[in-house]
């Protein structure tokens, strides 16, 4: 079983200028935390020592290095490895600890790039073509982003994206580099003093004129 955490961690301050507002509309009951009592069967799973709740997550081996997890269903922290063969189902059940972004070297881009995003994709002319449920905010802003490896764990990639639109469920990025990850965590300014972070898993990157353009769902919400 997981070992218990105590309860601490840092989080950081980092405002780029958004609107917040906008940004809280479109997250909105984003990435739904709900809890399936019938995935207890599932032999990938450990169980909560607090509530019951079975977990995607398993004791490290020798040579991994676990992040902590917290329980979606009571808040037990755990320091743990995630079952790398659960599903995105099974990943709403815990939400990773803060993750701590070394922002020091990133340069802020000039306010003409996010204007020419913008120009590209215009509102009006995206939502004609928009055929999901979930409704789309076009808003290009600049946000920070660092690369996941498949156990949840921040590498050296960090970088500054520029969001393209945004869902209740999913977010398309413009980047000056491709990526292969299998998850970026990304941070949205929705307030000034705790930015709100998410986890998309990139389904598509492909280039587009001068960027790539990254898209994916959201997986889970980082713990505030």
């Amino acid at each position: 079983m997981p070992q218990e955490l105590s309860t601490g961690g840092n989080t950081g301050n980092h405002d780029l200028g958004a609107s917040p507002r906008i940004l809280s509309e479109a997250l909105r009951d984003a990435a739904p935390m709900s809890v399936h009592r019938s995935l207890q069967s599932d032999k990938h799973l450990s169980s909560c020592k607090t509530c019951g709740q079975m977990l995607p997550l398993r004791m490290p081996l020798a040579a991994e290095k676990p992040i902590a997890w917290i329980c979606v269903s009571c808040g037990t922290r755990y320091e743990a490895v995630l079952d790398a063969s659960c599903s995105l189902e099974h990943l709403q059940l815990v939400r990773p600890e803060r993750i701590e972004f070394d922002k020091s070297d990133l340069i802020h881009p000039p306010e003409v790039v996010s204007e020419l995003i913008a120009r590209m994709f215009p509102e009006e002319e995206y939502e004609a073509h928009e055929k999901r449920h979930n409704k789309r905010r076009n808003i290009g802003i600049p946000i920070v982003a660092v690369s996941l490896d498949h156990g949840f764990r921040p590498t050296e990639d960090v970088r500054l994206v520029i969001t393209r639109n945004i869902s209740q469920t999913g977010i398309a990025l413009m980047s000056t580099r491709a990526t292969r990850t299998p998850y970026l965590a990304i941070e949205l300014p929705t307030s000034p003093d705790k930015p709100t972070q998410m986890v998309m898993r990139p389904l598509r990157c492909r280039p587009l004129l001068c960027f790539y353009e990254i898209g994916g769902p959201f997986v889970t919400k980082v713990q505030a």
